[in-house]
Parts: structure tokens; sequence; C-alpha cells
């Protein structure tokens, strides 16, 4: 028969560092804190779209992934949207200023990531 050992653990154990995000100014000059999703966050994030707009990856790469990300603004906190009038709520404070603002922090972020990978790759060969 196989042993089995339980060992008590804190939720603080389980929980993964999350990278932190970053803070980038829209040209509005409010100050947005990006923060870095989780993969449960992630999955919560699709289930909150819907299951129409969670196929349309135009929609959730330009426009929920980027409002979930949003920290908070000038100091007011966000949480991470849960429900489609959230999101869309979300996309409202931030406007377009602060869309694009997030958006270019995102892509600014995977182009800095693809370039090290370039590099790594590079090294390899």
């Amino acid at each position: 028969m196989a042993k089995l050992n339980v060992h008590e653990t804190k939720d603080e154990d389980l929980k993964q560092p999350v990278e932190e995000g970053g803070t980038v100014t829209d040209v509005r000059g409010r100050v947005i804190k990006i923060r870095e999703l989780d993969a449960v966050q992630e999955a919560r994030v699709f289930c909150a779209a819907g299951a129409e707009d969670a196929v349309n990856m135009p929609y959730m790469n330009m426009y929920v992934f980027p409002t979930a990300r949003v920290e908070e603004i000038d100091g007011e906190k966000y949480a991470v949207p849960t429900n489609k009038l959230q999101i869309n709520g979300m996309l409202s404070v931030l406007g377009k200023a602060g869309l694009n603002a997030v958006q270019e922090f995102i892509f600014q972020k995977i182009g800095e990531e693809n370039a090290g990978q370039l590099d790594d790759n590079a090294a390899k060969n």
C-alpha cells in the first residue's frame, strides 16, 4: 500500500511571484499602473468576455486584455474585470488616450521579449 504524507501549506506559499507590470503616462497626463495577469486571472478574463467575444482574438488582445491589466489610474485602484459590463466600464474610464498608452506599453514589452528570444536563439546557433 502506498504511503501518503500531507503537509500543511499557507496560501502565500502556493502563489508564484508575478512579474511586475509597469507604469505608463497617457497623453492626458494620467499615470496608469499596469499589472501582469496570472493564469487564473487570464482565464477569468476570457470567461468575463463571453464565448462569442473570447474567440475574437483581435478584440481580446486590443481591448479586453489591456483593460484587464490596468491596476490603477492616478492612484485609484481597479480590479480585474469579471463581466462585460466591467470591461466596457474600464474602456470608458481609459478612453482612447489611456487605451493607446496601455497598448503601446504591452506591444513594446512583447517586442523586447521577442528580441531577447531572437538573441538567445542566435547565440545557440
